[in-house]
């Protein structure tokens, strides 16, 4: 296998880790962000969206029960009659004014009396038309007969195709018996804009207001907004409004609004009133707090980017090693070849020198062969670099210096008379010591020669020849460069 093929293979393995690891991690982080993400609406939805709801509805009705104790209100009432439609006016406009002037957000009024029948509007002289609230001459919204009935409540309904916040309160007059009667109501309304749910948003959700299964207004941009939430909100299998009617709020829903993610959560919009509500009055009303999906897990992208940044310097340093592993082999396997080459070429003198802790058993093998193929000595044999006990020679590593006066003698003395020599020498100074050796001459001329090998390369000398001398109470063979 080439080493391409060696390096494909380990930036394919280390890719598919990556990419594995990526999935597992960045799973597992989704997964606790979206748990996270849907405990969190949750409290949004009760603490902060029903709450809020709750009091700015208590607020209202308390708006709605100090505007209809406006006396100009009755008086407006009870002027009947073509002849008073003036003065009827006239106070009506009155009572409205002064209410605008301080709830500029309900716009719309509407003064009825005792049979639902519209008295007066704002802007209006005399209201002619017949009665947006009576049907077949009967009231025909609920919240308007608790009206008449004395209650001062405050609500939701949709009127002309919009969502609108409601307040009524009766309007009383005290009889001769001195006690109060209900001689009217007034209705004051404000429409549910994308600008004012926007105003009601306290961190980064997103919210929808809805009437049944119908969203009316949200702080979604339009392309994202009413239409595509009322789609998922009229859905068999989406009971987000019908739990929020039933028991107040809903469980956490993960759903997709164009290309936005959102966990989504509903609450139902409270009615309130002065006095306990009969059991016919159902909650349609109500909101949605959504959260983004792709906001939540953008951080996961940072650490998406990471693992791979990781996994690329994995790769990186895997590959710098391969090359550098590859190169100090390479350059072993090249010093050994080029001793091949010297073999190769006649030099069957050759020493293989150790070139590397990797190949340094290649080196002894290669040196054991070449002995065994020319007959001579194996390196380690005798006792030579070994601690086996048997006899060893100990060959001297500091270079003598050239002005020797004996440097000339040696580099003359005929090789065989030179061999003979210093073998001769070397026995007799063994037995000086007392030792005995039992190395033969053959062997011994053959470690001299593979040291002479090993040494002509060190010193880059023409040869070397050894002196026999006893250094520390031992013989030892110190070399002789021969230049």
């Amino acid at each position: 296998m080439t080493r391409g093929l060696i390096a494909a293979g380990v930036v394919i393995g280390i890719a598919t880790l990556v990419a594995l690891a990526n999935f597992v991690v960045i799973n597992e982080l989704e997964q606790h962000s979206l748990s996270e993400l849907k405990t969190r609406n949750g409290k949004l939805v009760a603490n902060v969206g029903q709450k809020q709801a709750k009091l700015k509805s208590l607020e209202r009705q308390k708006t709605m029960e100090q505007f209809s104790a406006d006396m100009d209100l009755g008086r407006s009432i009870k002027a009947a009659g073509v002849e008073n439609e003036k003065s009827r006016a006239d106070f009506a406009q009155l009572a409205f004014s002064r209410f605008k002037a301080q709830n500029k957000d309900l716009g719309d009024v509407w003064l009825l009396d005792s049979t639902g029948q519209v008295v007066a509007r704002p802007g209006m002289l005399a209201p002619t038309e017949p009665s947006e609230f009576l049907k077949d001459g009967k009231v025909a919204r609920r919240e308007i007969q608790l009206a008449l009935e004395g209650h001062t409540l405050s609500s939701f309904w949709v009127h002309g195709g919009r969502l609108m916040r409601i307040g009524l309160a009766p309007v009383l007059e005290i009889d001769e018996f001195g006690e109060k009667k209900v001689i009217g109501a007034v209705v004051a309304a404000g429409e549910v804009t994308s600008a004012w749910v926007k105003s009601k948003r306290a961190l980064r959700e997103e919210l929808a207001y809805y009437y049944d299964d119908t969203v009316y207004a949200t702080s979604l941009r339009k392309a994202e907004g009413k239409d595509s939430l009322t789609k998922l909100l009229q859905k068999d299998n989406m009971a987000m409004a019908k739990t929020a009617r039933e028991k107040q709020l809903s469980r956490s829903y993960e759903l997709e609004s164009g290309k936005l993610r959102f966990i989504a959560a509903a609450g139902r919009l409270p009615i309130t009133s002065t006095k306990q509500l009969p059991k016919d009055i159902t909650h349609r009303a109500g909101f949605m707090v959504l959260l983004s999906v792709d906001d939540a897990l953008a951080p996961l992208d940072s650490t998406r980017k990471s693992i791979w940044l990781i996994g690329g310097a994995a790769i990186i340093l895997a590959l710098l090693g391969m090359w550098l592993t590859a190169r100090r082999l390479i350059s072993q396997a090249d010093e050994l070849q080029m001793g091949v080459s010297e073999v190769v070429g006649g030099n069957v003198d050759h020493i293989f020198p150790p070139v590397g802790k990797e190949m340094d058993g290649l080196s002894h093998g290669l040196n054991v062969m070449l002995s065994r193929l020319l007959g001579r000595p194996e390196p380690g044999e005798d006792g030579f670099g070994d601690q086996t006990g048997r006899t060893t020679m100990a060959f001297e590593q500091q270079e003598m210096s050239e002005k020797d006066a004996t440097n000339a003698a040696l580099a003359a003395e005929p090789e065989q008379d030179y061999y003979k020599r210093i073998y001769e020498e070397y026995i007799q100074a063994k037995s000086s010591l007392g030792e005995e050796s039992d190395i033969s001459f053959d062997k011994f001329i053959a470690k001299v020669r593979l040291n002479e090998g090993a040494l002509k390369k060190r010193f880059a000398c023409e040869s070397v020849r050894f002196k026999i001398i006893i250094k520390d109470n031992k013989v030892t063979l110190k070399p002789v460069p021969i230049m």
